[in-house]
């Protein structure tokens, strides 16, 4: 493993871009699979239990769990984070419905549908027009109503509590929800012509000023293979040696600092309120961070293709393997990687031309939260919640 350690600080169908285009803003949550034809249809299933099952053959001496191969798993509880249904037209995502884990359902407004989040009782959508290109985001209600959306770039940044949710409108300026207050707030313009936004985090509760001990927030935004922070005092920082921030949870941020092209792949670090640097990896890309902050996702260290194919599960303590699973041509495709708990990841995998939505244990265990749904083309029929 390449991986430094540096100090101790307190501790979502895709197509995944190339490593340089993720200097822009993509990356494997929220994209749309490649157009083919036909609709995905219903298999058989079996009864999902109560609580997560653990595997058998987990073994926490061993973090080497062979491939990721999610073909017969068990069946077990149902996903504990709310996920949309989506609906299709020939082959473009033409809207749905979000399944609140409550049981509640809140239609969708037309369109393709890339991040859903909760925002209180209601939910905010991040929905692109299949015929125009434009992205656009929707603060809905229970009932699916809503008000003007917003033209945006690069998707939805949910906070650690889940009490904000923020973009990036296609101008730059920076938008946070409330989910308390009921109110949505302007934040600073990230710099002009910089480049394609993309949200990455949200620091904290609050980002009113002088309204809570929050002391305001701060919002990453990368744009133009700089990583920029807006912070509700109103001033806009550009973060020093950071190409693209990948991942973000509190005051942790994490994030590639430099791309090869040959070899193909990338280095990054995660940092402690963005300038004190824990440690360095040269062999994954950060992904999702924990609820409990102890552990995170590793992806790939360069992206390219339809989606990756080997993950591991990382020590946030010095970004050490804790679990992985490698790639091979039996191996899942996976999607929409969200933490459902402190010791669960919830992942959307395609595997035999069928789509599931797995949960893989931190003690290596995997199995089904949905079970298989075959599909005749590669749109899946479902997206999970961001968080």
């Amino acid at each position: 493993m390449n991986t430094t350690r540096i100090g101790r600080g307190t501790l979502a169908a895709a197509a995944i871009c190339l490593a340089t285009s993720a200097l822009a803003g993509c990356g494997t949550r929220g994209a749309t699979a490649p157009e083919t034809s036909g609709s995905p249809s219903a298999a058989s299933s079996s009864t999902p239990t109560d609580t997560p099952t653990e595997s058998p053959s987990a073994s926490p001496a061993d973090p080497d769990r062979g491939a990721l191969d999610v073909a017969g798993l068990a069946q077990g509880a149902t996903p504990g984070v709310a996920h949309a249904t989506l609906t299709y037209t020939g082959t473009l995502a033409t809207g749905g419905t979000i399944h609140g884990t409550d049981g509640s359902t809140t239609p969708l407004p037309a369109g393709s549908l890339t991040q859903f989040a909760a925002l209180g009782d209601g939910w905010v959508a991040d929905v692109v027009d299949p015929d125009t290109g434009e992205e656009m985001v929707f603060v809905l209600k229970a009932d699916g109503s809503h008000g003007t959306p917003y033209a945006v770039e690069g998707g939805l940044a949910v906070s650690h509590g889940g009490n904000v949710v923020a973009w990036t409108g296609v101008d730059g300026t920076v938008y946070t929800a409330h989910a308390e207050t009921d109110e949505i707030l302007t934040m600073p313009k990230v710099p002009q012509g910089a480049g394609t936004y993309r949200t990455v985090g949200v620091t904290s509760e609050d980002c009113k000023e002088g309204r809570s001990s929050d002391a305001g927030c701060t919002v990453y935004v990368n744009s133009g293979g700089k990583v920029y922070a807006v912070t509700s005092h109103g001033i806009v920082d550009q973060l020093p040696k950071m190409l693209a921030a990948t991942t973000s949870e509190g005051p942790l941020l994490g994030g590639m600092y430099s791309v090869s092209e040959d070899p193909a792949g990338s280095c990054s670090r995660m940092l402690q309120g963005w300038r004190k640097t824990l440690w360095r990896t040269c062999d994954h890309t950060l992904d999702v961070i924990a609820p409990d902050a102890a552990h995170l996702v590793g992806l790939p260290a360069y992206l390219d293709g339809f989606g990756p194919k080997t993950l591991a599960i990382l020590s946030m303590e010095d970004g050490s393997v804790v679990r992985s699973w490698s790639g091979t041509a039996r191996s899942a495709t996976y999607f929409d990687q969200v933490w459902e708990d402190d010791a669960h990841l919830l992942v959307r995998t395609f595997q035999g031309r069928r789509w599931a939505v797995v949960r893989v244990g931190v003690d290596g265990s995997l199995e089904y939260a949905v079970a298989p749904v075959k599909a005749d083309s590669l749109e899946s029929p479902w997206l999970l919640e961001t968080r």
